[in-house]
């Protein structure tokens, strides 16, 4: 395994740790909060570059918002799904 890989796994895992902790966070909010959360969220997790399918077309310097709308996507399907007796 070269340091490069090493770094991108250590990299991987702290982006993880984030993602888990803030789904906590937000599974541990009162329902009325959490739901304005994840509607936001929502709001954001899909990339608006006009097109007909956002993000289909990949154009330059769109790799970061793309990874952004992602993220706050995979955050939200870590708490979206999670009724209110099965929080982790």
């Amino acid at each position: 395994m070269t340091l490069a890989s090493e770094q991108l796994d250590q990299i991987e895992g702290r982006l993880m740790a984030h993602r888990r902790l803030l789904a906590q966070m937000l599974a541990a909010m009162p329902d009325t909060q959490r739901r304005q959360m994840l509607d936001w969220l929502d709001a954001r997790s899909v990339m608006r570059d006009g097109q007909e399918d956002p993000g289909a077309v990949p154009t330059d310097g769109m790799a970061e918002a793309m990874a952004v709308a992602d993220e706050y996507r995979a955050i939200a399907d870590l708490v979206a799904p999670l009724p209110d007796a099965a929080r982790p």
